[in-house]
């Protein structure tokens, strides 16, 4: 079981990959924007991958990965993205391919995303 954070402003789509998560067998914590994932990492929670919208207000997915190299904070992270209406999806995912783990590009796949967390899960030794 690993300890995974996910951020999504959007309520429906936060739950809903915390109960795709929770049921394979993860426990899942879930951030509204990348503010409140800024609180948890420097209250000192640990998480093993930790999976984020790129577009959300406050502090978005670009500006999170931009705090955690800032922190020299290694924890993988794998970024979702359907773009926006200011940005299309391939040019948001590849602005931050440098600062992520991997990217998916929404709509998200239920065995995409799996596949994804158990490959990066693996490459960090927590499965």
């Amino acid at each position: 079981m690993a300890k995974l954070l996910v951020i999504d402003d959007s309520a429906d789509v936060a739950e809903l990959l915390s109960e795709i998560l929770a049921h394979e067998g993860h426990l899942v914590e879930i951030s509204y924007n990348g503010r409140e994932a800024v609180e948890r990492i420097e209250a000192e929670e640990k998480f093993d991958v930790i999976i984020t919208d790129l577009i959300m207000p406050d502090l978005d997915g670009l500006g999170f990965l931009k705090y955690l190299k800032e922190q020299n904070n290694d924890t993988p992270v794998l970024v979702l993205s359907g773009g926006g209406t200011t940005i299309s999806p391939d040019l948001a995912l590849n602005s931050v391919k440098k600062l992520a783990t991997d990217v998916l590009k929404k709509p998200i796949k239920y065995d995409e995303l799996i596949e994804k967390i158990n490959l990066i899960l693996t490459q960090v030794k927590v499965i």
